[in-house]
């Protein structure tokens, strides 16, 4: 993981190490855009890996702001977050970038949602994800099928997260087969799509996204890490919930309504708890 430093005339940074990272002419065009484009200030090879820098970012994370919000709620949010998200991940691919590891440790409340981490991500740096909590929860796996198709493992992955996001905090202690989270995210899309009556793109990109990650899980062209026989996380020791064929707890219903502008609660500026500046 990384550090805060300050770094003048930078300010507060966020500096990380990624060991073993060869310095490739192909990465260091990748890092040079990022840095040019905003999302690194500066990067440094030293011999056997890789240090990157990137404006720190103060806020909780996602998930931590999820912790808070109503159940009745969490779909309507988890559905502004999609679109706002893809958003994001709209201007990237138009600066010619992927992410590479969204996941919700990688979002933070701000004015709103923030991506960070663009390209300095264990996922898209060659390394496993060191904390267990994004993955393999959160994400379909360590990195990109032979780490290609960066720009679709960008738009299943937020699919997966914002499904997860909805079902809540109970959920995000089981372990879930391909199968159980297509199942989870069609669930999703066809409630969290209703709040989009007004904006046809952002409901047809949820089915496009759906279609795409129904069509890699069958092609078994996701990475996926099937669950253990007891269904739980070793490091949680509880069992997976019965009585539902996907042992989650189910997605609420909102009524339509109009959606906020900003995705932060009312009561956010009184949050005191979660990580600050979260990274894989």
């Amino acid at each position: 993981m990384g550090k805060k430093v300050e770094r003048p005339p930078h300010g507060t940074l966020y500096e990380r190490r990624f060991a073993d990272v060869q310095a490739r002419p192909t990465l260091r065009e990748l890092l040079n855009t990022a840095r040019d484009e905003g999302y690194l200030v500066d990067y440094r090879f030293d011999g056997d890996g890789l240090s990157v820098r990137r404006r720190w970012v103060e806020g909780p994370t996602l998930d931590a702001m999820f912790q808070r919000i109503p159940t009745d709620d969490r779909t309507r949010f988890s559905a502004e977050a999609f679109a706002k998200l893809l958003r994001q991940l709209d201007a990237l691919r138009t600066a010619g970038l992927e992410h590479g590891a969204i996941h919700p440790g990688n979002v933070v409340i701000t004015r709103g949602v923030q991506l960070i981490d663009v390209v300095s991500n264990a996922s898209r740096l060659g390394s496993s994800p060191e904390d267990s909590r994004f993955y393999p929860i959160w994400m379909w796996g360590p990195t990109a099928p032979d780490g290609r198709g960066w720009g679709r493992w960008d738009r299943v992955s937020l699919l997966r997260m914002c499904t997860m996001l909805a079902l809540g905090p109970d959920a995000w202690h089981n372990w879930w087969t391909a199968e159980e989270m297509i199942e989870a995210c069609q669930l999703w899309v066809s409630e969290a799509r209703k709040l989009f009556v007004a904006d046809a793109e952002a409901a047809v990109r949820m089915e496009t996204s759906l279609a795409l990650a129904r069509r890699l899980v069958e092609e078994q062209q996701l990475p996926v890490v099937e669950p253990p026989e007891d269904r739980s996380r070793p490091e949680d020791g509880g069992a997976r919930e019965s009585g539902s064929p996907d042992g989650a707890v189910p997605i609420q219903v909102v009524p339509i309504e109009e959606i906020p502008d900003d995705l932060v609660p009312v009561d956010i500026e009184s949050y005191d708890g979660g990580d600050e500046g979260v990274t894989d």
